[in-house]
């Protein structure tokens, strides 16, 4: 699995420059806007989930799956692969946008911060998570270039949710006790990691079913 784990990484390579593009982009945007710190998470949540249903296409176009299953690794390695490159990178672009809104915090201070860095970090982790549990059995069903419309639906619906929801979710947030934010969090996380793992499981049979 170290040789297809490498391979992702590559896969990454051509949205380096695009991924630096965005983050001098919400640096500038939130240190001479009013958008605050937390418009980092956003951006950057929304850059990983493109680049993470793109990388369904780039395997299509380069007929990768068809290559794939004449290597000595099983399709559920295949598949068990995807899921962990896309939860680990989630979770080191995490902790880097919550670093970065820190840093932008200390030059542009934001009243309700770190509750507001805090709570878009950790929502919008959780609404790719959502996001991509939803898109990948799709993608392993029907193709990128067939999912892409589903995709895009299912993108935008609960980022333009948690985007609109924001100003009421802080004061919301900040009115809680420290133990229900706690409990609060622990509850959504187990419960998206719950569905990641049942798409994970779905797409393993969806691609163990599929011709080449």
């Amino acid at each position: 699995m170290k040789g297809l784990l490498v391979k992702e990484l590559y896969t990454m390579n051509p949205y380096r420059k695009s991924f630096l593009i965005i983050i001098a982009m919400v640096i500038g945007v939130s240190i001479f806007t009013d958008m605050g710190s937390s418009y980092v998470s956003v951006m950057l949540m929304m850059f990983f989930m493109i680049i993470s249903m793109n990388l369904f296409a780039v395997d299509e176009n380069a007929t990768w799956e068809r290559y794939a299953v004449t290597l000595p690794v099983t399709r559920f390695q295949i598949v068990a692969t995807r899921y962990l490159f896309v939860l680990g990178s989630l979770a080191c672009l995490l902790v880097f946008s919550f670093l970065l809104s820190w840093g932008i915090n200390l030059i542009k201070p934001q009243e309700g911060w770190p509750a507001l860095g805090l709570g878009a970090s950790g929502t919008l982790s959780l609404c790719a998570l959502f996001v991509f549990s939803i898109i990948g059995p799709l993608c392993y069903k029907f193709g990128a270039e067939k999912s892409r419309i589903p995709m895009i639906l299912i993108f935008l619906v609960p980022y333009g949710a948690t985007i609109f929801f924001m100003p009421t979710l802080v004061p919301f947030l900040e009115s809680l006790s420290q133990t229900q934010i706690a409990l609060l969090v622990a509850g959504g996380v187990v419960l998206v990691l719950l569905l990641y793992l049942l798409s994970a499981v779905i797409s393993t049979r969806i691609y163990a079913k599929k011709e080449f």
